[in-house]
């Protein structure tokens, strides 16, 4: 661009255009790897070829566009881009340099070339002059056009210049002409150079100066005009010749129009007898394309206006004399000499000798002196030629007077057309033909114009038949032009250059008139052949001398000569002669010629029409037209196939009318092959296309009658002719054998007289052609090469006789070498079992008659192809005819031979190479892979495939199978070497090698199961069972393979060699084979759905059966010879490891499981113990599978598992944890045996928490605080904890270990307490580690109920209790030896010194108190309050420091000791045997025989004096005070507890309690005395027995469904003090029985205001248990459900109903009268006496639930109300029935107690 921009500033500076893309940096963040877009950014093809558009033309397209940086990067090159893009588009380019591409257009002509010229544009002119040269090439190019054009371009540029520079419009006159007044011509011709030509205008400098710069530039183009505008210097002559034909000629009558040239040495005078100049002639030639010419009925010719300005060609001064006018124009007076006239006065005369010239008869004379360089044109007066004279319209005579010599022309019109022209060197004739045209829609100033043809015309008109073709011709336009290639003159008013030598070949006129020349030329060939000068065909003849050939007519006119071809093609003009003799005119491609006489003699011309639809050309035609006219006219010249086919057409009619049997008929035959021959040797071309189809034809006759054709069989010539021509003489001499003469029967001769009915030169060309065709002589070679071999080879002998065939095979081997009829394309056929088949195509077999073995016996299966023996029957010559059977490829065992297949995808697909084929890049329809399929080099065998597949009886095919093994192994590396057959190769289309693969064959032998195997029978018996395997899947016997594999392979008896390998029979395992067998042996397979749908395999274990030392030997063998790796991973992906279900004798069966599934064994046996249940139908257990019972007693097996396998030694933690759920949920009420089995399921958890310790501790076992965790997870939301209350609970529960009797009879009532039931180890029921237990509640977090409990003494009205302190200080010596010497409290012993015991019993304080109860506080949860609890004791022993005992049990000494104890126990254990020393003590300290005897048992030494006693003070009596009230103290305790919200004061304890350290009430007494209103306790009589408190159940019904008390409440009503109402209170209701006793006394109402134990009374039960003699309901399983409470209430309720039922009917004493239930089907009551019911499925539940109206209820009915106690509800056999009666008197006499659960 840099390079451009210099050149644009031509050394002055840069240029003011710039590209604004060339200023802008270089985008650096486009990337050199990108490279997609120009600077310019992403631009479009229609932006490119746009910009490419707007080049102005010869611009270089590269500079202009920038095409390098805008467009190059997306587009490509520029050269490429117009390539591809710029067809539709008018962009071209021209090439100067490489790279360099200036822009021309298609769009282009020389109207836009003269529009460029007129606008002065000199890139657009040179533009389009361009472009047409290019598009049209330099020839072609209408430069004569062009040139007139820029002529008249430049003319009237320069005329505008030279009227822009003088104002001369004065001059003119209003019309804008020249206004000429009527003045002498002199005068005139002064006024016009003025006007005119400005000569005499007074003009300023200026003025002058321009007037001669603009006479200049008219002057060189006026110069340029005529001395460089025509070519030739005689074309002057032409334009005066054409001038003086146009001129004004007197009217008829007067002398002919007439012209003269008197040429002289120095001067040409030109003479012409017109009418004379006028003054527009005169202006005309003063001017330049001003001609005087108008419309004319016969063209527009004379329009340029510059014709007379030739004679400037000759002349520097030429001069016009004519009608007054005396004016020359001087070339040499100034620019303007061309058309500046100048008056002369003198007119140049001519010699005198020159009389005939001198006559008036002359109006006109042009003088034109020669310079002297042009003296030698006068020569040039000889081109005229007297045919121009043809065509002139007014002009009749020329006469040349050259140097002495006169030339005259004069032209004659005759008739019909002719014209003729006499001149001095005589006469010419010629026939004209005319047509008048009307190009109104051409050129609309033409009215019409003529289109003429001359042809001229020979002197002889009725000729010789020899004529020389006439001349070319030049085309006129009026006057000659040039020659164009025609033998006539074409005359048209065509469009011409100013040079006058051509025609406009851009013009529309011209190309119009062109067009009609054809039509104009076929009315010419009409007038030829009517034109009474012409006779016959004579007429034709000499019109068709003037048909122009395409390659004769050139450059413009070239169209024409094609053009009257085709309308002659069309035209039936050529005359042919008829049958009758006449003359008929067809079309050219309807006529043939023929130049052989013999061929026309045999071919006629009806033969020729009937079988070629052609006739033979006239013969009167003459003289002859040329063959090239003829031949573009498309006249058939018989060609040697049109011979062959209209021969080969009268064979045919020959033979069906059977004229080939006699002689006549073959004379005709053979006169058409002398006819084919002749055609062959005369040049008629196409020899071999002629033999060939004369060979394939059947027209040659035999000797037996047949026609044949030569290209089926061999045929030789007869024996008499093969005699003549052969020296060896009949080969057939002697004795002919049977299969000799049916081999010359089989010969095909020909007919003798074909060669013999002819004269001896034609016989000869017969036997000539016939040899060309083929026919051969009759000797051995020949006719091996000829008749047998060609017989082979084409599969003619399929149709021949088998004696022809077989004696083909004998004479073969008489007479020809191996090499040649084991020619790859010689194929020999055989006489087998199944006819005639080639070995080469079909597989043949020797039979028994070479020697071969029997193949039908020995391999059944095959339909084997045998040789027949007749060919050793010729001769006896076994061993010759098997070495010639082998080399034609019969054999005697299986035949394999390379074969090259194209498989396509389909046939692959069901193909040995199926799988291994879709990795081939050969495969049909793979990515490059072709079409058409792979192409396999391979060795097929269908002889195997049909062995190895037969159907045959047992017996038949186990022979069969080992005849083939036998076979197979014999011939593998010797003999017929099947071993060279596995392979295979595949190649491509071009025969290379692609890959190699395994043949067919191979495929066969090692893919099917052939091998006959036998397998061993499992079991004792054994046996052998037989079976046809792969031979992959046989073992050749061994004992050491037999031992690892045992009865689960095939085997076979054979000794290993290279086929047994080769085939891939074993006979050795290796560790990999083994472990691929025992994968097979464990694996079952089988399909699951993966979440996405598909599918995928899961590994299960199959079954398996095998003998104990089979699969000792297989772990065993791998155990030794498997990497330790290897053998993990096995087991570990593979269920291989093998359990065992049943055994007989040394047979076993079970099945293979995963290691994961397998264990070493199960110290619990609880797997064992509920395989019922593990294996149930439902159970999602998965049972262990224990190794040990199987393995255990086979060698070095718990090595295998054990150490290298690191098998599990016990079932998984999750396996137990499942196994405990499922236990627990097969039993809702536990029994003991679930029980023990679930403690020993706790134990072998917590073990399995256990891991081995690190270093030192390594042999100890400490728990894993990650197994912990996970099994406390398992666990969380299992419901696996037994309840004392026969339930399961999960760890949400808060379950908790009862250690402590009395806390868990306290707290048994709590609903949310939840005491677990661990039963104790026994060795006889199933001992487990009570400690692992422990263990595991640990881990699960259960903690001991004594941790979850604290406890806090109560007591009121404490005072001194030295009895108390009497009775410990006589016991504590006791316990001291008790512990001394007992051996198992020795540790206890020192213990208690250690803690100095004795300070502590010398401390220890002793008091009795009124009231003495214990406080517990329970926290079963964090997120819950504490549960609260209060018992009274007897004796309390509080913080071994105070000693309690209640006033009302000072004499409980027993009770006192077991409280002692504690001081000196800490476990339990220990606890128990001092409790039982201390009980014996009591009992036996009062006698001092029996105490002795007890110390000696259980103590029998004294203390040793060393040892310190242990002594308790002597107790002092304590002084009575005097009372005084203690102040009211609260507890903080009592001051925490809210009241209720209405402020009302709740009963919070009854009694009241009392602190230890507070002994008087600590509350107001309002609650208390309300309820001594209602129930007084008086105090007890002094001389009553001693009735210590209570002690109370502390049992509490929290749960009413889950602990099992039922209670029953009306259903109905609320009770009011009528018996009749009830009343519901929350969801309690009375089920009330109305009793009425028959002859019992009421008894009266006890009076309670004193206390019930003051009265006597009636001896009565508390609860009294009665028979069930009754009708019980049903049994029935209630669930601890809340659902079941009703339910549970009216079973026991029926139970009631039925007992008083049968007492009343038992008319026992004290029974009912009359029983009814009310509250059957409803809660009602009634009077008399009523029973309320109350039942609970458990058998030891203490205490019911009372409701306030129930109460209520007892109270005032007393006596009346009776209350039925049912225990175990549900159970018919075990129901117990006990009955209260009168409820409220054994409250008031405190037999029973009221509890208030707060």
């Amino acid at each position: 661009m840099v390079q451009r921009q210099r050149d644009l500033s031509l050394g002055v500076g840069l240029s003011h255009v710039l590209y604004e893309a060339a200023l802008l940096p270089r985008d650096t963040s486009v990337g050199e790897a990108q490279q997609m877009v120009g600077i310019l950014g992403e631009v479009s093809q229609t932006q490119a070829l746009s910009c490419l558009l707007s080049c102005p033309l010869l611009e270089e397209l590269g500079q202009w566009s920038q095409w390098e940086l805008v467009f190059r990067p997306r587009h490509g090159p520029l050269k490429d881009f117009i390539d591809r893009n710029a067809a539709s588009t008018d962009l071209s380019a021209l090439e100067v340099s490489p790279g360099v591409l200036l822009r021309v257009t298609t769009c282009t002509g020389d109207k836009l070339f003269s529009q460029a010229a007129m606008t002065l544009d000199p890139v657009g002119t040179a533009g389009h002059l361009v472009s047409m040269v290019v598009a049209d090439g330099t020839a072609n190019a209408p430069t004569a056009l062009l040139a007139n054009h820029m002529e008249s371009s430049l003319a009237a540029a320069v005329a505008k210049e030279a009227m822009s520079g003088k104002k001369f419009c004065n001059q003119f006159g209003p019309t804008g002409e020249i206004t000429i007044k009527t003045l002498p011509w002199s005068h005139n011709a002064v006024c016009y150079r003025k006007s005119e030509f400005g000569i005499g205008v007074e003009l300023n400098e200026e003025g002058q100066r321009l007037m001669t710069v603009h006479q200049e530039r008219l002057g060189r183009s006026l110069d340029r005009l005529s001395t460089e505008l025509y070519s030739k210097d005689t074309h002057f002559v032409l334009e005066l010749i054409q001038n003086a034909d146009d001129n004004s000629y007197p009217t008829e009558g007067g002398p002919i129009p007439a012209l003269a040239f008197v040429v002289e040495k120095d001067c040409v005078t030109v003479l012409n007898n017109e009418t004379g100049f006028q003054e527009k002639n005169i202006r005309a030639i003063c001017d330049v394309g001003r001609s005087t010419k108008g419309k004319h009925k016969y063209g527009y010719i004379g329009q340029k206006g510059i014709g007379f300005k030739s004679v400037f060609k000759v002349t520097d001064c030429p001069e016009i004399h004519s009608n007054g006018f005396h004016l020359c124009f001087n070339k040499t007076s100034g620019p303007m000499g061309y058309i500046l006239p100048h008056w002369v006065d003198d007119e140049r005369p001519l010699n005198t000798h020159l009389n005939v010239f001198l006559t008036d008869f002359w109006t006109t004379k042009i003088c034109l002196p020669l310079r002297s360089e042009c003296y030698q044109t006068r020569n040039l007066f000889h081109d005229v030629h007297p045919s121009l004279l043809l065509f002139l319209h007014r002009l009749r005579s020329i006469t040349i007077y050259n140097q002495k010599r006169m030339v005259t022309m004069t032209r004659r019109d005759l008739s019909h057309s002719v014209l003729e022209v006499e001149h001095t060197e005589g006469t010419e004739r010629w026939l004209v033909v005319k047509h008048t045209l009307h190009p109104t829609k051409i050129k609309d100033e033409v009215e019409s114009t003529e289109l003429a043809l001359a042809f001229q015309l020979g002197d002889d008109l009725t000729g010789s038949d020899i004529r020389a073709p006439p001349q070319k011709q030049p085309v006129f336009a009026f006057l000659p032009l040039r020659s164009f290639g025609f033998r006539f003159i074409i005359q048209g008013d065509f469009d011409i250059p100013s040079s006058r030598e051509d025609v406009d070949r851009d013009s529309s006129w011209n190309q119009w008139l062109r067009s009609e020349i054809p039509q104009l030329f076929l009315r010419a060939m009409d007038v030829f052949s009517h034109h009474p000068e012409f006779s016959g065909l004579k007429g034709l003849c000499n019109f068709l001398q003037f048909v122009p050939l395409p390659d004769e007519v050139l450059d413009f006119f070239k169209p024409v000569a094609g053009q009257i071809i085709q309308l002659l093609k069309g035209k039936a003009f050529l005359p042919t002669l008829n049958t009758d003799g006449s003359v008929v005119y067809k079309l050219p491609s309807q006529v043939a010629v023929c130049q052989d006489p013999v061929i026309r003699d045999v071919i006629g011309g009806e033969e020729l029409n009937r079988h070629l639809s052609l006739s033979y050309l006239h013969p009167g035609l003459l003289p002859a037209p040329p063959l090239s006219l003829l031949t573009h006219l498309g006249v058939r010249h018989l060609r040697g196939s049109d011979v062959t086919t209209v021969t080969t057409a009268m064979a045919k009619e020959l033979l069906q009318e059977d004229g080939v049997n006699s002689d006549s008929g073959l004379r005709r035959l053979a006169r058409l092959l002398v006819c084919n021959f002749r055609a062959l040797e005369q040049g008629y071309g196409e020899t071999d296309s002629i033999l060939t189809t004369l060979r394939d034809l059947p027209i040659i006759p035999l000797a037996d009658g047949r026609m044949v054709a030569l290209s089926g069989e061999g045929v030789f010539f007869p024996m008499t002719e093969t005699k003549n021509h052969s020296n060896t003489g009949n080969m057939y001499l002697g004795k002919e054998t049977k299969l000799e003469t049916a081999l010359y029967r089989d010969v095909c001769v020909v007919h003798p007289s074909l060669l013999s009915c002819v004269e001896p030169l034609e016989s000869q060309q017969i036997r000539e052609l016939l040899r060309r065709l083929g026919v051969h002589e009759l000797e051995p070679q020949q006719l091996l090469e000829n008749h047998i071999y060609p017989a082979l080879k084409n599969n003619t002998w399929k149709s021949k006789p088998v004696e022809a065939v077989v004696s083909y095979l004998v004479f073969i081997k008489q007479h020809s070498s191996p090499q040649e009829y084991t020619h790859p394309d010689t194929v020999v056929p055989v006489l087998t079992t199944r006819g005639l088949l080639c070995p080469a195509d079909h597989k043949v077999h020797f039979s028994t008659h070479y020697g071969n073995m029997d193949l039908p016996n020995k391999l059944p299966g095959v339909d084997w192809v045998l040789l027949s023996g007749c060919y050793v029957e010729t001769d006896g010559d076994v061993e010759g005819w098997r070495d010639l059977f082998i080399r034609l490829g019969v054999r005697e065992r299986l035949i394999l031979r390379k074969e090259r297949r194209t498989l396509t995808s389909k046939e692959l697909a069901s193909s040995p190479w199926a799988v291994e084929s879709e990795l081939w890049p050969c495969r049909a329809g793979r990515a490059g892979g072709p079409e058409e399929g792979c192409v396999l080099e391979d060795y097929p065998s269908e002889e195997l495939l049909s062995l190895v597949t037969a159907q045959l009886p047992a017996p038949v095919l186990m022979e069969q199978r080992q005849a083939l093994l036998e076979l197979l192994e014999t011939n593998w590396d010797t003999g017929d070497r099947y071993s060279q057959y596995l392979t295979a190769q595949v190649i491509d289309s071009e025969g290379r090698l692609i890959k190699s693969t395994k043949s067919s064959f191979f495929h066969f032998l090692s893919c099917l199961p052939w091998v006959p195997a036998y397998c061993l029978q499992p079991g004792a018996e054994g046996g052998r069972k037989a079976e046809y395997l792969c031979p992959n899947s046989v073992y050749l016997y061994s004992p050491e393979v037999h031992n690892l594999l045992g009865t689960h392979v095939s085997y076979i008896d054979m000794t290993p060699s290279e086929f047994t390998r080769t085939l891939g029979m074993k006979n050795s395992v290796n560790v990999e084979e083994l472990i691929g067998y025992l994968k097979k042996w464990c694996v079952k397979t089988c399909s699951a759905s993966g979440p996405e749908g598909q599918e995928k395999q899961e590994e299960e274990g199959s079954e398996f059966s095998s003998t104990v030392q089979h699969v000792h030997s297989v772990y065993s063998f791998l155990h030794k010879n498997c990497s330790q790796t290897s053998l993990k991973e096995l087991f570990q992906h593979t269920p291989a490891v093998f359990i065992e279900y049943n055994r007989n004798g040394d047979w076993c069966s079970g099945r293979f499981y995963h290691l994961k599934e397998v264990c070493w064994s199960d110290p619990t046996e609880m797997f064992v113990r509920y395989r019922g249940l593990t294996r149930g139908a439902d159970s999602t257990v998965q049972e262990p599978r224990v190794l040990a019972p199987f393995y255990s007693k086979l060698d070095d097996m718990a090595d295998l598992f054990k150490r290298l396998l690191n098998v599990e030694r016990t079932p998984s933690m999750l396996k137990y944890v499942v196994l405990l759920e499922l236990v627990c949920n097969s039993c809702p009420l536990p029994t003991v045996d679930v029980l023990r089995d679930v403690s020993k399921l706790y134990a072998r958890l917590a073990d399995k928490c256990k891991t081995p310790g690190q270093g030192e501790q390594e042999h100890n076992r400490i728990l894993n605080p990650i197994y912990c965790s996970t099994l406390k997870g398992m666990l969380l939301d299992k419901r696996v904890f037994p309840t004392k209350d026969n339930s399961w609970v999960t760890l949400a529960h808060k379950p908790m270990i009862p250690d402590s009797k009395e806390l868990e009879k306290i707290f048994k009532v709590h609903k949310q307490v939840c005491l677990l039931n661990l039963p104790p180890s026994e060795k006889s029921a199933g001992w487990f580690s009570e400690e692992d237990r422990s263990l595991f509640l640990v881990i699960c977090g259960v903690r001991f109920l004594s941790q979850c409990v604290s406890t806090e003494a109560q007591t009121e009205n404490y005072r001194p209790c030295p009895s108390m302190q009497r009775l410990v200080r006589s016991v504590v010596p006791y316990i001291q030896r008790f512990l001394y010497h007992h051996e198992d409290l020795q540790e206890l012993y020192w213990e208690l010194k250690k803690n100095n015991i004795r300070q502590t019993i010398r401390q220890l304080t002793y008091g009795q108190v009124g009231l003495l109860y214990t406080r517990y506080l329970l926290s079963v949860s964090d997120e819950e309050d504490p549960l609260v609890e209060m018992e009274n004791v007897i004796c309390l022993l509080k913080d071994n420091k105070e000693l309690y005992i209640q006033k009302d049990h000072l004499s409980a000494r027993l009770d006192i000791c077991r409280e002692l104890v504690k001081l000196f126990s800490f476990e339990s254990s220990h606890r128990k045997e001092l409790v039982h020393f201390v009980s014996g003590l009591m009992t036996s300290l009062p006698d001092n025989a029996a105490l002795k005897r007890f110390l000696q048992k259980e103590c029998p030494g004294e203390l040793p004096s060393e040892e310190e006693a242990w002594e308790v003070p002597q107790p002092v009596l304590p002084v009575q005070p005097i009372p005084v009230a203690s102040p009211v103290v609260s507890t903080p305790e009592d001051e925490s507890r809210p009241g209720q919200e209405d402020g009302e004061q709740t009963l919070m304890c009854w009694p009241p309690r009392a602190s230890l350290s507070n002994t008087a009430a600590s509350r107001t007494a309002g609650p208390v005395e309300a309820v001594l209103k209602m129930w007084p306790p008086p105090a007890e009589p002094t001389d009553s027995p001693s009735h210590g408190p209570r002690e109370r159940d502390p049992e509490r019904e929290m749960d009413a469904g889950r602990e099992g008390v039922q209670s029953q409440s009306p259903r109905d009503g609320t009770a009011e003090h009528h018996p009749s109402h009830l009343r519901t209170i929350g969801q309690t209701l009375f089920v009330l029985i109305m009793v009425v006793f028959q002859g019992a006394s009421q008894r009266p109402p006890l009076a309670l205001d004193s206390p019930v134990w003051a009265k006597p009374q009636h001896p009565q039960a508390l609860l009294e248990d009665l028979q069930l003699e009754c009708q019980r309901p049903s049994t029935v399983l209630f669930s601890d459900d809340q659902g079941d409470t009703v339910a549970i209430g009216e079973w026991g309720e029926k139970l009631v109903f039925s007992f008083l039922c049968h007492w009343r009917d038992s008319q026992a004493p004290g029974g009912p009268s009359l029983v009814t239930w009310y509250n059957q089907c409803g809660e009602s009551v009634v009077r008399e006496v009523f029973v309320e019911v109350k039942s609970t499925v458990k058998k030891d539940r203490a205490f019911i639930h009372l409701s306030a109206n129930e109460l209520d209820f007892a109270l005032k009915e007393r006596e009346r109300y009776h209350v039925f106690r049912v225990y175990n509800a549900g159970d018919s056999e075990k129901v117990r029935l006990c009955r209260i009666q009168n409820l409220a008197q054994h409250l008031h006499a405190k037999d029973l107690q009221l509890f208030l659960f707060v």
